[in-house]
């Protein structure tokens, strides 16, 4: 009668000290950062120095060819959105489109920093593959709606074109 007994109270002993935690298997929900310093305003998920960003060329480049990129990089503001603060775009001297920055966890900047103000931005390059197939389809896909597209257009799509964004868990802002 006994051996039943010590065996549930061994189960029972097995069950109660496995599902104890372990102070190092506790999340800590991590705190939004809104800091201003150095003449401007850090927000985000990491405290980060101001030292040390890359040029976005300089990213891009490394993006592209190793296929990743993590760490700082710096530019000035090319747009923002002008209702919530939830994105930017970087200028890209060379080019007409900016490079989108999209906020981890989606917090948002103040509406004050605008066209031309200085940020500087800690997180890592996105890449996204638009396949010649997937460009031909969204060509169809806009003729079938409707829309005017041009056989230039279709001549035109020859090669893959790889998108590159960038997400960010801290930026840096400074009025210029």
């Amino acid at each position: 009668m006994t051996k039943p007994f010590v065996i549930l109270f061994i189960v029972l002993f097995i069950s109660c000290v496995s599902s104890k935690k372990n102070d190092s298997d506790l999340e800590i929900e991590p705190t939004l950062i809104d800091s201003s310093y150095s003449n401007g305003r850090l927000i985000g998920w990491n405290l980060m120095d101001t030292s040390s960003a890359i040029s976005i060329d300089s990213m891009l480049n490394l993006a592209l060819i190793n296929g990743s990129f993590s760490g700082k990089i710096q530019g000035n503001i090319k747009e923002s959105c002008s209702k919530a603060g939830c994105w930017v775009s970087l200028d890209i001297g060379h080019r007409d489109e900016g490079l989108f920055i999209h906020f981890r966890d989606y917090f948002i900047i103040p509406l004050e920093f605008v066209k031309g103000d200085f940020a500087e931005l800690i997180g890592h390059a996105i890449l996204d593959t638009i396949t010649i197939e997937k460009q031909m389809a969204d060509l169809d896909e806009m003729k079938s709606s409707g829309q005017s597209v041009s056989v230039h257009q279709y001549e035109s799509i020859i090669e893959d074109i790889v998108d590159v964004s960038f997400k960010a868990d801290a930026i840096f802002l400074k009025k210029r």
